[in-house]
């Protein structure tokens, strides 16, 4: 999910192998454990580009065969997005992110 061009490839494979994308579920999620204090920025980084980063990618790459085909879009969260215990700040913050509408699809795509 860290490089935009391997989901990219994965979905327009998927969608000429099979007619198009009629669903997509953005499903990504990594987790490093430790606090702010105790987390380093390339570990924070990471979660963050896999976990909330990797479902734009899902949703941005898609959206087209989607809106052609009318298909759906899910983005798999995470309850920690709500009730983040401590030690897991990166994984809490990038699963909180994706519950924002604004990474959402074209409005023409059902949600």
């Amino acid at each position: 999910m860290r490089n935009g061009a391997a989901p990219k490839s994965a979905i327009d494979d998927s969608a000429q192998a099979m007619g198009d994308v009629g669903i997509i579920v953005a499903n990504a999620g990594v987790a490093a454990y430790g606090t702010v204090r105790q987390t380093g920025d390339a570990s924070f980084e990471q979660g963050l580009d896999i976990n909330l980063n990797g479902a734009f990618r899902t949703l941005n790459y898609a959206t087209p065969h989607l809106e052609r085909s009318r298909g759906d879009a899910m983005v798999v969260s995470s309850a920690i997005s709500f009730m983040p215990p401590t030690g897991m700040a990166a994984y809490g913050a990038s699963k909180a992110g994706v519950e924002m509408p604004a990474l959402l699809p074209h409005p023409s795509v059902r949600t």
